[in-house]
């Protein structure tokens, strides 16, 4: 599975750290204000989406006005997107999208870098195989406990 992070500050990075040795997972990245060279990074979020199963959304919430129209010309069929955008749920993410797109949002801590975070989750397609695949990789990191998203606040 291809995991692309859109942003990557520090909760990438310890998402990225936590996750980099599984086999059969590759990672890249775009940011606009840095460069990492253990890393592929692209410069465009169409070759980002081209290339990703998996977007993580980790850019600041003032940041979505930004993010989220770009994404929503682009062709999301198939791909998972995985938000830990504070005070931005599902619901508000499926109507700027527009599309159908399997969403996930999760809560973690940056103890997910040495695999001790405790990570809230929920989707909107909960039994998904690749919502069932991102957990798994997810528990990995630490412990995952799905709660309603209305208690996520």
């Amino acid at each position: 599975m291809n995991y692309g992070f859109i942003g990557f500050g520090n909760l990438a990075k310890a998402i990225h750290a936590g996750l980099k040795s599984n086999k059969g997972l590759a990672f890249a990245y775009l940011s606009k204000t840095s460069r990492h060279s253990n890393i592929q990074a692209f410069d465009k979020l169409s070759d980002l989406v081209d290339f990703a199963d998996v977007l993580w959304l980790c850019v600041k919430p003032q940041q979505l006005h930004e993010v989220l129209p770009e994404l929503k010309k682009l062709d999301l069929r198939g791909k998972a997107l995985i938000s830990p955008v504070a005070g931005k749920n599902l619901d508000f993410l499926q109507k700027e999208l527009g599309q159908e797109v399997t969403l996930i949002r999760i809560m973690p801590n940056l103890a997910i870098a040495t695999k001790e975070s405790i990570t809230a989750f929920t989707s909107l397609q909960n039994q998904s195989p690749v919502v069932e695949a991102i957990k798994m990789d997810l528990m990995e990191l630490g412990t995952v406990l799905d709660i309603p998203e209305k208690d996520f606040d």
